[in-house]
């Protein structure tokens, strides 16, 4: 059978319009990542709008700690398969038009640094890119003005959102081509709540009072004791020779024995004891006919 070369252009027509709808089914009208940042994860998920139903074969690249990974195909949970276990390289090859793929990782925040790199698939006609912040996050640099002007988010969003408690940059972007790339840094800080604030100034300032308490307590016995001191510095000899002697047998003796030990005139010895007991280093005690001398506590 001949072709004609009418018949051949009719075909290679057909076939060029083949593969222009081919192409034009494997583009993604629409795609959404959405970046949860939480306490210890960012919980990551896309969504993808294929321009019409298609045969869908890709391999995508997750970070190498992803975890809790899903993937649902019009709506129907999809087992995860990896091309490259090692490197996280996930296989999607299934007829598709809605895509949703969810992960967890730890990879996207370093330090006070939240930095991600999206790259596109297949020709993109809009996508957006959100990253939510929860409450306790803020910019090292705070936003100004409409524009959302600060030197801590680049590129600057399209449109930032709070509650109150949360906030959101979105950034829109379109008319991507396969393997284009889209990258984001913000620089953060971490906020202290007040409640957090509060009982750490509550329990700093208990330690301190049971510290100072301690102290005191721990000071006064010195106090005493280097007043004793100074009062035994300044004493004569024959006082002194008195108050070793009544330490030795105890902290107490009888009078008679000061004066049999030290071998001076009843008179004398009285006259001693009686200064001592004036200036409060001694006390005397009356114990039938005895005089009985303490040192005082």
């Amino acid at each position: 059978m001949r072709i004609t070369s009418s018949a051949a252009i009719a075909m290679l027509f057909l076939a060029f319009i083949l593969l222009a709808a081919s192409a034009s089914a494997q583009e993604i009208a629409s795609a959404n990542y959405q970046f949860d940042v939480q306490k210890s994860k960012t919980v990551v998920t896309g969504y993808f709008s294929m321009k019409e139903s298609t045969m869908i074969d890709v391999g995508l690249d997750l970070p190498n700690d992803a975890f809790d990974v899903s993937l649902t195909i019009d709506g129907i949970p999809r087992r995860i398969i990896y091309a490259d276990e090692a490197e996280k390289k996930l296989r999607i090859k299934n007829i598709a038009k809605d895509i949703t793929l969810q992960y967890s990782t730890r990879d996207f925040m370093k330090s006070s640094a939240f930095f991600v790199t999206i790259k596109t698939f297949y020709p993109t006609t809009s996508m957006d890119v959100k990253v939510t912040l929860p409450e306790g996050y803020t910019l090292q640099n705070p936003v100004r003005g409409e524009t959302f002007e600060t030197g801590s988010v680049y590129p600057m969003p399209s449109s930032v959102e709070s509650d109150g408690q949360s906030m959101v940059f979105t950034w829109h972007l379109s008319d991507l081509e396969a393997n284009d790339t889209f990258s984001l840094l913000m620089l953060l800080k971490q906020k202290f709540p007040v409640a957090i604030i509060i009982l750490a100034s509550v329990l700093i300032l208990m330690a301190g009072g049971v510290g100072f308490y301690i102290y005191e307590r721990k000071k006064k016995p010195k106090v005493i004791i280097e007043q004793v001191e100074r009062i035994e510095e300044h004493l004569k000899e024959n006082e002194e020779q008195i108050i070793n002697i009544i330490k030795q047998r105890g902290g107490s003796c009888e009078q008679g024995t000061l004066k049999v030990i030290m071998n001076i005139p009843k008179s004398s010895l009285s006259g001693l004891l009686s200064e001592l007991e004036e200036r409060k280093i001694i006390y005397k005690q009356k114990r039938g006919k005895k005089n009985i001398i303490s040192l005082k506590k």
